[in-house]
């Protein structure tokens, strides 16, 4: 195998940048994302013909996104979250599809001009690949459709991947090892549906919408509501957060990348008893997830509602001056990842895994950090400048985002906490 090292001491010359864009186009990461590729192809051309320099959100937005000449992009963030987007696609991509790329394209954060650098290589001694193992698979419509119709699927074989960063491998043990046999639990909260219909579809599941203007001017602003039909009300709890299924899709890369079996259940159908003697991920808020609700009983920080906040909030058990009850900051959301060790019945080792936040994109940056070796990296320094030799077997870390349209724009550490067994 061939591990890489990346240097800048020998820049890649135009032929080859167009190369690697070319490849990172036409491949499965990018999949159908015609607007990444564009922009990707864009900002690319103008680095390589020397105006990189020129690249701006308005300019993008107007050559690229199509949208009208004058544009605010002050009141329109969509190259913002598309910038984000590429990122994250371009690092998906050299991590999982093409580790061993020799010339590698980054956006820098705060920055639409791309960086070609260049990797050496450097001969290591070969490893065994890992065998082939089964994965679990949730369908590209889980995001929209009920959970209980992506219950439990497992997949075929797939290519080896490259080894997983030793710290990843620490950070979530034993939950990578091979035969740890992983349930990831999706938590759903109830909900309201609006849907529209006919007057004579009103019945027990089918409540009609009290008459408001508000509620029906709101629906218009997105949806057509046709002559003759009224605004109906259908409860349920089969359609998780946006948040929750991001992290579930990081989640099962990270699992399929270490060949490890793992089966993915809308929580409401696990119980409690179901997670003994397993290792476990939850993917929810205690405000709809009693498996969440019940493990943070246990740790250091919690999620709660805040007046104050007027929505959920980090929270600490025994606040002090320096650590107020609540985590408030007007421009940033909080999540929270919680790892727990159990034992089974002969003396196997367990672990729990809880991916929440205060909202959907503070659960989306749980899960990148959790699922990054620079982050574990450095959080596993933290731990051991505090005197940890190994890594704990149970702590907690809390992260703060700050968000555009539900998705994270950036990931960074906040504060952590290693809970006593």
């Amino acid at each position: 195998m061939i591990a890489l090292v990346g240097s800048t001491d020998t820049l890649p010359s135009s032929e080859e940048k167009r190369a690697i864009v070319d490849q990172i186009v036409s491949s499965q990461t990018l999949g159908r994302s015609d607007q990444l590729k564009a922009f990707l192809q864009f900002v690319c051309e103008s680095e390589i013909n020397g105006h990189g320099a020129d690249l701006n959100e308005y300019l993008i937005g107007v050559q690229v996104l199509g949208r009208r000449e004058g544009y605010s992009t002050s009141d329109d963030a969509t190259v913002r979250t598309r910038a984000h987007s590429l990122r994250r696609k371009l690092l998906d991509y050299y991590l999982l599809e093409n580790p061993t790329a020799e010339i590698r394209v980054e956006l820098p954060k705060g920055s639409y001009c791309p960086v070609f650098t260049r990797a050496e290589p450097t001969l290591i001694p070969p490893s065994a690949p890992p065998p082939p193992t089964n994965r679990s698979w949730i369908a590209a419509a889980f995001a929209t459709v009920a959970l209980a119709a992506a219950v439990g699927f497992y997949l075929g074989h797939r290519t080896a991947s490259p080894d997983l960063p030793q710290v990843l491998k620490e950070a979530w043990a034993p939950i990578l090892e091979p035969g740890s046999n992983v349930l990831v639990c999706v938590a759903t909260p109830f909900h309201l549906l609006i849907r529209p219909g006919p007057p004579e579809a009103e019945s027990k599941l089918y409540r009609p919408v009290p008459n408001s203007p508000e509620i029906t001017a709101w629906y218009r602003e997105r949806h057509d509501l046709l002559p003759g039909q009224r605004l109906f009300m259908n409860f349920g709890h089969n359609s998780p957060m946006y948040g929750d299924v991001a992290a579930l899709l990081i989640t099962s890369r990270l699992l399929d990348r270490a060949h490890v079996k793992f089966e993915v259940l809308p929580e409401r159908v696990v119980t409690p008893f179901g997670m003994r003697n397993r290792n476990v991920v939850v993917l929810g808020r205690p405000e709809y997830s009693r498996a969440a609700r019940l493990i943070l009983e246990k740790a250091w920080f919690g999620l709660t509602y805040n007046r104050a906040n007027d929505g959920i909030s980090v929270w600490y058990p025994n606040p002090t001056p320096d650590k107020p009850l609540f985590l408030n900051h007007p421009k940033h959301r909080h999540g929270l990842i919680t790892v727990l060790p159990s034992d089974g019945e002969n003396g196997d080792q367990y672990r729990t895994i809880v991916i929440s936040g205060t909202n959907s994109a503070a659960a989306h940056a749980a899960a990148e950090f959790l699922a990054s070796p620079a982050h574990m990296q450095r959080l596993k320094d933290r731990f051991r400048a505090e005197g940890s030799i190994t890594w704990p077997k149970a702590w907690q870390v809390v992260v703060q985002s700050s968000s555009e349209q539900m998705l994270p724009l950036d990931v960074a550490y906040f504060t952590h906490r290693t809970i006593a067994p």
